[in-house]
């Protein structure tokens, strides 16, 4: 009986997981070998693989301008630049 309750319980972690790094693929936060690691499955080609998946709508900046705007607006601190990013992201909607 505890070995079924464990493995209910390993099913559910599991699909919790591969749930996170779908949900987290989908939004460009983790590379495609990323997830395939997350989930249990083998890397693809690093050309295939080590590549993020960017969402409608969205727009890629480098870090030179992210850096440029961020000294423009005197934004240094981590909370000050979290603040900065949810405000683009609002405007972008």
């Amino acid at each position: 009986m505890a070995s079924e309750w464990n493995q209910g319980i390993n099913l559910i972690m599991r699909d919790r997981v591969r749930r996170e790094a779908r949900k987290d693929l989908l939004a460009g936060q983790i590379t495609i070998n990323e997830y395939r690691k997350e989930i249990g499955m083998s890397p693809l080609p690093p050309d295939q693989g080590d590549v993020f998946i960017q969402p409608e709508g969205s727009i890629t900046i480098g870090s030179d301008v992210l850096a440029k705007l961020l000294r423009q607006y005197g934004i240094v601190d981590i909370d000050e630049i979290e603040q900065f990013l949810k405000l683009l992201e609002d405007k972008s909607e």
